[in-house]
């Protein structure tokens, strides 16, 4: 059996196992760990990590991170198991970071059945939000209450209405 690609070059059969044979392989050596979600907010960065192939639950991950251009890692708290709704994880957060700031993450993942894997990403904090500038400042107080002075120095004028009126 001879196949034509798109280019127009010819493959024989055993060609085409040969391949399929090579892609399969390289599927099967994955790691047996699925996907890496990693998300940040102004002081911490959380990870989850997916262990689907460990059957036992004995998989654990240890984590390091650092400040990108850093030399010196700084050990975190491990990711701890989460399963819940066919979901099986490990998952952790780092703490106590400094806002709008780049690190790097280690995470060192064993499973004593293997494989076991090192990964290294880099997230960046969020920077807090900031309040516009030059905008108009309204104040408000609830009813009944004496009002606030306006933002131009003048009592606001404000109307109330007693209810025995």
């Amino acid at each position: 059996m001879i196949i034509s690609a798109a280019n127009g070059r010819r493959f024989g059969l055993t060609r085409l196992k040969l391949a399929f044979t090579i892609v399969l392989s390289v599927l099967l050596a994955a790691p047996a760990f699925a996907q890496l979600r990693v998300d940040s907010s102004i002081h911490s960065i959380g990870i989850e990590y997916d262990t689907p192939n460990d059957a036992n639950n004995n998989a654990s991950a240890t984590v390091r991170y650092r400040p990108a251009g850093q030399s010196d890692w700084v050990t975190a708290l491990p990711l701890v198991r989460i399963e819940y709704q066919g979901d099986d994880m490990l998952a952790g957060s780092i703490l106590y970071l400094e806002p709008g700031t780049s690190y790097e993450i280690e995470l060192d993942i064993v499973d004593p059945d293997g494989p076991n894997d090192v990964v290294t990403v880099s997230q960046m904090t969020k920077t807090p939000p900031v309040p516009p500038q030059g905008g108009r400042v309204l104040h408000v107080a609830p009813a009944g209450e004496p009002a606030a002075p306006s933002s131009f120095g003048r009592p606001s004028l404000r109307r109330s209405r007693r209810r025995d009126q």
